[in-house]
């Protein structure tokens, strides 16, 4: 019988990262739900496929993320306690693909976060500071190949051209 401990410490870990998550979208000011005040009818699709159905308020694609990126390292958390190795015994293309979608899902909290308030003083340079960041950790995974190839010439000798004369 396995150990209950790896999921457990999953969980704690799904709850850790979600409430840290949502903290900092409260504390720029972006909602991750939104909250009618009375129920409401609402519609969806149209046609034979449209879909009526009563709602007190709705998530926010903001909460999607932020629920995704927490599943994501709750699995990760998971994998890494199961294994305990960092790499969690992925694959080094499943690590990339991994690194990419939370990438590009904190790449869109960041991004979108702030249209929901403007932020002042220092937590603006903390945005700034944080988008450069992830710029730099995108054009760096989209490059990784060209760096190393980059890498593997340039420690090589260059080829000797024999010359005609000789």
């Amino acid at each position: 019988m396995k150990s209950y401990f790896p999921f457990a410490l999953s969980i704690l870990i799904f709850t850790g990262c979600y409430l840290i998550l949502e903290s900092f979208l409260k504390l720029v000011g972006a909602e991750t739900y939104v909250d009618f005040g009375e129920t409401i009818w609402l519609s969806r699709g149209s046609g034979r496929f449209r879909e009526d159905y009563q709602s007190d308020g709705e998530g926010t694609d903001l909460g999607l993320a932020i629920l995704l990126m927490s599943i994501f390292v709750a699995v990760r958390g998971y994998h890494v306690c199961r294994s305990g190795k960092i790499s969690g015994d992925f694959k080094p293309e499943s690590l990339i693909v991994w690194n990419c979608w939370m990438l590009g899902l904190g790449s869109f909290v960041l991004l979108t976060a702030p249209l929901y308030q403007p932020l002042q003083g220092s937590l603006y340079t903390l945005y700034k500071i944080i988008i450069g960041i992830a710029c730099a950790r995108f054009f760096y995974l989209r490059n990784d190949k060209e760096i190393k190839e980059w890498r593997k010439w340039k420690s090589k000798q260059s080829p000797s051209i024999p010359l005609d004369d000789e």
